[in-house]
């Protein structure tokens, strides 16, 4: 019974964070632009960071923002209990055909076409399991590398990924060289030359 009140905190605190992830990527990549084109105030943090506690962004954000997120939140909870899916507020009880989690709200009826082609209840639950857990850890990557780094998540991931091809491509470079191999130039599919240019 303990196992289930973990896994139900886990799916919850994973389906946050995979909504955290997509929407700090949405806000570095959207907001600005968006907030322009509707004539709104820009709400990312000073060097167009997403709002979080560690950049100070939160302060720009809507006095009513926080607190209709939390009210919310706190509905949510109170669902499973008026679907009598817990003892109390905090104690999941196990039932035929319920897995941690389940809120019953599936609005686009996937979950029935879904096991309709073969997929099992417990395989999607696994799924939303693991996809959490990556987001859970990404979310957290995020905060940290923003705090350390002062730079869009975005930005940074552009940054990094440019160090390691141009890394790569030196390392590539020494071998050859160590090995007395050439890079055989690459054929242009269409020459200029022959468009007289």
């Amino acid at each position: 019974e303990t196992y289930y009140n973990y896994r139900e905190a886990e799916v919850k605190h994973g389906r946050l964070a995979m909504l955290a992830t997509v929407g700090w990527l949405s806000s570095e990549e959207l907001q600005a632009s968006l907030a322009r084109k509707l004539g709104l105030a820009d709400a990312l943090a000073n060097g167009e960071l997403a709002p979080s506690f560690v950049n100070g962004g939160f302060n720009r954000l809507p006095g009513w923002f926080l607190p209709a997120v939390f009210m919310v939140s706190a509905w949510i909870e109170l669902v499973p209990k008026r679907q009598g899916a817990r003892e109390d507020l905090l104690k999941y009880k196990p039932q035929a055909g319920r897995v941690p989690g389940d809120l019953s709200f599936d609005p686009l009826a996937l979950q029935g076409t879904l096991t309709a082609t073969g997929t099992s209840l417990e395989k999607l639950h696994n799924a939303e399991v693991k996809h959490g857990r990556a987001a859970m850890l990404g979310i957290f990557g995020f905060v940290v590398q923003e705090f350390i780094t002062k730079v869009p998540v975005l930005d940074e991931d552009e940054l990094s990924a440019d160090r390691v091809v141009a890394t790569l491509d030196k390392g590539i470079e020494a071998v050859d060289k160590v090995m007395g191999l050439q890079i055989p130039d690459i054929p242009q599919p269409f020459p200029l030359s022959n468009f007289g240019l």
